[in-house]
């Protein structure tokens, strides 16, 4: 973290201590902060640190803050009305789902659910055999399936959020997991008088550090979502659980950057017991190691494109490399069936398509 430029040092230091303490440069931390989607957590934080002087703070700078924050709580209202109608449907036609992200996450973590910044989509677990029972609800309020493989079904409306619905956590070659103990050990909360199933401590950890691993690691707020949950849960945390997770499916790669960065970024606590059992052996660890720049989720330099499906499949697969592979041959068929919609596909036609991939004649 020694290279990080000013503005971005500023912003980590304000996130680990929710405190604003001497700015650099206002526009360049709101510009940053907005480009994160930190504007509206910002905004909340100058609200409620005493020692700020907000008649220091650039008007501009300022106003585009607070225009941020309450663009983000009349979306919040929307999205939290919307899915605590969808909900309490699923609870009365006896459905079980889990809220792994969005809304309900911003409400347990951050306090409130404007102060996480908005996805387009609206995340939920659901067990595969309720699958038909929630397409019918979802089509009787509007939304329709558009897209549906083998871990999740993506669901539109117009003038509407996506509505994501998953059974696995992920795609199996970057979350090789058995689901059936998250739901043994689910929770339930109470928002707005409407029952609602989340994971466990210990299950929410290991979702959100899946969830550090998407895009090569460049989105800052699923960092900072795994750091306050390590944080909020810190002395309930079942690691006995969560280490045995890691070892069954062989994650250690998989975990050993997100806690590590956490650790770098925010200073989140996890004792060197912890972080010793799950660091992978000397060679997968240099692997991991150089693929990922603690820049990156503060800065919005990317990756040279040659080299980034690489680092994202070091960092998906944990530095095992018939993982590597597996990912590998999946992501280019997902591409391929994709580009190829409308059109037969076969297996011949798939290496054609990896041929072309190899000399560059497609993206």
């Amino acid at each position: 973290m020694k290279n990080l430029e000013a503005t971005s040092k500023e912003l980590l230091k304000i996130l680990s201590s929710k405190k604003i303490g001497e700015i650099s440069d206002w526009d360049k931390l709101v510009q940053l902060a907005g480009r994160t989607g930190f504007g509206p957590y910002l905004y909340h934080i100058i609200s409620k640190d005493a020692d700020v002087e907000k008649d220091k703070i650039p008007q501009s700078a300022y106003k585009t803050l607070e225009n941020t924050y309450f663009y983000c709580l009349g979306k919040a209202i929307h999205h939290k009305n919307l899915l605590l109608s969808i909900l309490d449907s699923f609870n009365k036609n006896n459905i079980d789902v889990i809220s792994v992200k969005g809304i309900v996450l911003s409400e347990i973590l951050y306090g409130a659910p404007e102060l996480r910044s908005l996805p387009c989509d609206i995340d939920l677990l659901m067990k595969k055999n309720d699958e038909k029972k929630i397409t019918g609800i979802l089509e009787g309020i509007g939304y329709n399936l558009v897209l549906s493989v083998y871990w999740s079904n993506l669901y539109t409306k117009k003038n509407g959020p996506f509505m994501d619905i998953h059974w696995m956590y992920c795609a199996k070659e970057e979350a090789p997991f058995d689901m059936k103990d998250p739901w043994e050990r689910v929770r339930t909360v109470d928002i707005d008088n409407t029952k609602i199933k989340i994971l466990s401590p210990e299950d929410m950890i290991i979702y959100l550090t899946f969830m550090t691993n998407n895009d090569c690691c460049r989105h800052l707020r699923h960092f900072y979502d795994l750091h306050l949950a390590l944080s909020k849960y810190t002395d309930i945390l079942d690691w006995s659980y969560i280490v045995k997770k890691i070892k069954r499916y062989k994650l250690k790669g998989v975990f050993y950057l997100p806690f590590k960065y956490v650790t770098v970024m925010f200073n989140t606590k996890i004792s060197h017991e912890i972080i010793k059992k799950i660091t992978p052996g000397f060679v997968r660890r240099k692997i991991l190691d150089k693929a990922l720049d603690p820049r990156w989720p503060v800065e919005t330099i990317k990756p040279d494109k040659k080299i980034k499906p690489l680092i994202e499949g070091a960092i998906i697969s944990g530095g095992y490399f018939t993982r590597f592979i597996f990912w590998a041959v999946h992501k280019i068929w997902h591409e391929y069936s994709f580009s190829n919609k409308n059109k037969p596909i076969s297996f011949s036609g798939f290496i054609r398509y990896c041929f072309k991939k190899a000399k560059g004649l497609v993206k």
